[in-house]
């Protein structure tokens, strides 16, 4: 089974409304396709891949990191990051904590975003759940056949992979190269009809790459509102609102 797993999505309306900007999408929150029965939860190990979203035609760097466990009221979880930098926004960094599942990342419990050159700020518990959510959603799909094995290597390291088809609910097929020897997400590459992804790079020892403790979001959102207003009484230049 495949999951497309989008990192953290705030409501760009939402947004505009407190802090006085563009309705738009927040950058950096592109979907991530999980092969779910090859996903390992292995402490410190990272893969980057560069993504084209085609609706867009858009290309970016996309980095994903397994960080540490935590027990969550006896339940086994994950704290995990992703890093995603394209040439028309700021570096966005989002850090949650997700279920261990048989098929990778399950339900969130806790998630944090920082956007380049500003403090981290947690995502309200709304946005974490129910059908609505705008964290962790997914598109499953299933493999319907395996086209070929494969000796593939790649930034100096060889491993071996499997070439797949899969189709998702809406009989979506899309194309992957799968290696358990590329931890995290044992994906090599992927292609559908939406995006396209190939690896950069994969190895272990991740660090955390949020910067300074997270604050709650209408805090953060008051310290935007407020350092923005003294900008304006100094006459000094107005920082640009990361979601511009």
């Amino acid at each position: 089974m495949f999951k497309v797993f989008r990192p953290a999505c705030l409501l760009a309306g939402f947004l505009a409304l407190a802090v006085f900007v563009p309705a738009q999408e927040i950058p950096g929150q592109k979907p991530m396709v999980v092969i779910a029965e090859t996903f390992q939860f292995l402490p410190g190990t990272w893969a980057e891949y560069t993504i084209l979203d085609k609706e867009k035609n858009e290309t970016y760097r996309f980095h994903f990191a397994v960080m540490t466990k935590e027990i969550v009221k006896g339940i086994p979880c994950w704290w995990i990051e992703i890093e995603v930098e394209s040439a028309a926004n700021p570096v966005v960094v989002t850090r949650f904590l997700a279920e261990e599942t048989p098929n990778g990342p399950g339900d969130l419990k806790k998630a944090v975003v920082q956007v380049e050159g500003y403090s981290p700020f947690t995502i309200p518990a709304g946005f974490l759940r129910g059908d609505d959510a705008e964290v962790g959603q997914v598109r499953q799909a299933h493999i319907v056949k395996r086209l070929e094995e494969r000796s593939i290597t790649h930034a100096g390291k060889t491993i071996s992979a499997v070439v797949v088809e899969a189709e998702d609910e809406d009989a979506r097929r899309m194309t992957a190269t799968v290696s358990l020897e590329l931890p995290p997400i044992a994906l090599f590459s992927c292609e559908d009809e939406t995006i396209r992804m190939s690896v950069n790079d994969w190895g272990t020892g991740a660090t955390s790459k949020i910067k300074g403790p997270a604050m709650p979001f209408f805090l953060w959102i008051m310290e935007q509102v407020t350092a923005g207003t003294e900008d304006s009484k100094s006459k000094k230049p107005v920082k640009k609102h990361p979601f511009n």
